[in-house]
C-alpha cells in the first residue's frame, strides 16, 4: 500500500497540463509516468519506469489491443487500395448532401455499430470521414461524434461488449444474481442518464438544433475556409501529426492510368460493406472483435484477389503496411496503460474515491458518485477498471445510508461512459484521432468543450432524481 496521500494525484495532473502546453499527448504521458516512478521509489525510478513498460507488454490486455487496432489498420489499408471505401464512399454520396445529412449518417450508423465502441469508431470514422471532408465537417465534429456514438450505444445494449461488462459488475456487487442480470440491467436503464443526454446531444448539434460554439466552432469556420482554398479540411497540424500514415493511405489506393500519371481506384461499394458485415456478424457469434477483423482479412483476400484489385502479394503486403499506419495508437495506448498501472501502485484510484464518498448523504451520493468515477476515470486512462473499483467500494456506502442501488450504478455506469469520451489519452479516443485524423489535445479542446453541457445536465439530474426517490 502506498502512503502518499494527495501527492500521488500529481502526475495526472500533469499530464493534463503538459498536454494543453506541449499538445504532444506520448510525450505528457510518458513524463507523467517518469513522475509517477520517482514519487514511487525515489532513485531507483528508473526501474520502476522500466518495470511499467515491462508489465504493460506483457499483459495480455496489451497484446490484444495491439492485434485488434493493427489488423483494423490492415483492414483500413485494404478497403482503401481496393477501392471499395471510395465505392462506398459514392454510395454516400447520394444521401450525404451536405453537413446536417452527413452528420446525421455518422449518427445512425453509430447507432447500427452498437457491438463494440472499437468497432464502432474504426467503421463509423473510415466510412465518414471522406463525406465530411466533401461537405465541410471539420474532422474535430466527426471525431465527436463517432466517439459519442460509440461507448453511448454499446453502454445501453445488454448484447454489446459494454453491456456484458456492465451485467458483470451488477452481479458482482449482489444487486443482481447471475439468473436475473440481464433483467436488473434493463432496471438500471433509466438511471444511465449520460448516455442518453450524449445521444440527444450530438443529434442536436449535428442538426444544428444546438448550435455548436467555442474551439468547435472556429473548427468549422476554419474547415469551410480549407476546403474552399485547399480543397481539404484536414488541418497542418494534423497533416504533419499523420505524414506516415498519410503518405501509406494516399500510395495504396493509387494505380496508373493510360498515360502514366496516378488516379485513385474505385470498385464496388460491396468491397467494403461485406468484409465490415462479416466484422460484426463474426464478434456477435464468437463474442470477440479480433476474430471478427481476422475472418474479415480473409474475406478481404478472397473477394479481391479474384477480381484483379490487387495481387496476393500486395494483398499480404497491405496487412503489413496497415498494421504499421497503427504506430501512434500503440504509443499513445502503451503509455496510457503504464499511467494506470502506476496509478495503481500509488493506490490513486481507491485513495480518491474513499475521500470523497465518506459521509455523503443518500440524496447526494448519485450525483457525487457521477462526478467522482468521470474525474476518475479521465485522470486514470482506465474506464472499466476504474467502473470495477467504483461498484464496490460505492454501493456499499449507498446500502448503508440507505440510497438506491439502481441509481448509484446507473451513476457509475453514466461516468464510465463520459470519461471514455472526454479522456483524450484513453483507448477510445485515441482511436478515434487516429482514425479521424486528429491530434489528440485538439480533440479534447473541440469535443470536451461541447460536452461540458452534457456533463453538467447530467450531473443536475442525479440530484433532482437523488433528491426525489431518496
Amino acid at each position: 500500500m502506498s502512503d502518499l496521500g494527495v501527492l500521488c494525484v500529481l502526475p495526472t495532473v500533469s499530464v493534463f497540463v503538459l498536454a494543453m502546453i506541449t499538445r504532444k499527448t506520448t510525450l505528457s504521458l510518458v513524463i507523467g509516468c517518469l513522475f509517477a516512478s520517482v514519487l514511487l521509489s525515489g532513485p531507483r525510478f528508473g526501474v520502476t519506469f522500466v518495470e511499467a513498460i515491462y508489465g504493460v507488454m506483457r499483459s495480455d490486455l496489451w497484446i490484444w489491443v495491439i492485434l485488434v487496432c493493427g489488423f483494423f489498420g490492415s483492414l483500413v489499408f485494404l478497403f482503401e487500395k481496393s477501392g471499395g471505401i471510395f465505392g462506398f464512399d459514392k454510395l454516400m454520396s447520394r444521401i450525404c448532401k451536405g453537413r446536417r445529412s452527413t452528420l446525421f449518417t455518422t449518427w445512425v450508423l453509430g447507432l447500427m455499430l452498437f457491438v463494440d465502441d472499437w468497432l464502432s469508431i474504426l467503421t463509423n470514422g473510415n466510412a465518414m470521414k471522406r463525406m465530411a471532408d466533401k461537405h465541410g465537417v471539420p474532422r474535430e465534429m466527426l471525431a465527436y461524434t463517432c466517439n459519442t456514438l460509440a461507448s453511448s450505444a454499446c453502454v445501453i445494449i445488454p448484447i454489446s461488449t459494454w453491456g456484458v461488462f456492465m451485467i458483470s459488475q451488477l452481479v458482482s456487487t449482489g444487486i443482481a444474481t447471475s439468473g436475473d442480470g440481464m433483467s436488473v440491467f434493463f432496471s438500471t436503464l433509466k438511471y444511465m442518464i449520460y448516455p442518453f443526454i450524449a445521444l440527444l446531444f450530438s443529434l442536436l448539434y449535428g442538426l444544428g438544433i444546438i448550435p455548436v460554439f467555442g474551439p468547435m466552432k472556429r473548427a468549422f469556420a476554419g474547415a469551410a475556409e480549407r476546403a474552399r482554398t485547399a480543397g481539404t479540411v484536414e488541418t497542418a497540424g494534423n497533416a504533419a501529426d499523420n505524414a506516415d500514415s498519410t503518405e501509406a493511405a494516399e500510395e495504396a489506393p493509387a494505380e496508373e492510368n493510360g498515360s502514366g500519371t496516378s488516379e485513385r481506384k474505385t470498385s464496388s461499394p460491396l468491397n467494403f460493406i461485406i468484409p465490415i458485415i462479416v466484422v460484426i456478424t463474426v464478434s456477435l457469434i464468437t463474442g470477440e472483435i479480433l476474430y471478427g477483423a481476422l475472418v474479415a482479412l480473409v474475406v478481404c483476400g478472397v473477394m479481391y484477389i479474384p477480381q484483379r484489385l490487387m495481387k496476393i502479394t500486395d494483398y499480404l503486403g497491405g496487412i503489413v503496411k496497415g498494421f504499421g499506419t497503427m504506430l501512434p495508437v500503440f504509443f499513445i495506448m502503451t503509455s496510457a496503460f503504464m499511467l494506470r498501472d502506476l496509478n495503481d501502485l500509488m493506490d490513486m484510484p481507491d485513495y480518491v474515491i474513499g475521500v470523497v464518498s465518506k459521509g455523503v448523504p443518500a440524496w447526494i451520493l448519485p450525483a457525487i458518485s457521477f462526478v467522482i468515477v468521470f474525474l476518475m476515470g479521465i485522470t486514470a486512462a482506465n474506464f472499466w477498471g476504474i467502473c470495477a473499483i467504483a461498484f464496490p467500494v460505492i454501493i456499499p456506502i449507498a446500502q448503508a445510508v440507505g440510497g438506491d442501488l439502481l441509481l448509484s450504478a446507473g451513476a457509475i455506469i453514466s461516468a464510465t461512459a463520459a470519461s471514455s469520451q472526454m479522456c483524450f489519452f484513453g483507448s477510445e479516443a485515441a482511436l478515434t484521432c487516429q482514425t479521424t485524423e486528429v491530434e489528440n489535445v485538439q480533440y479534447f479542446r473541440t469535443a470536451g468543450t461541447l460536452m461540458i453541457p452534457q456533463i453538467v445536465l447530467c450531473t443536475i439530474l442525479y440530484i433532482v432524481i437523488g433528491y426525489t426517490v431518496t
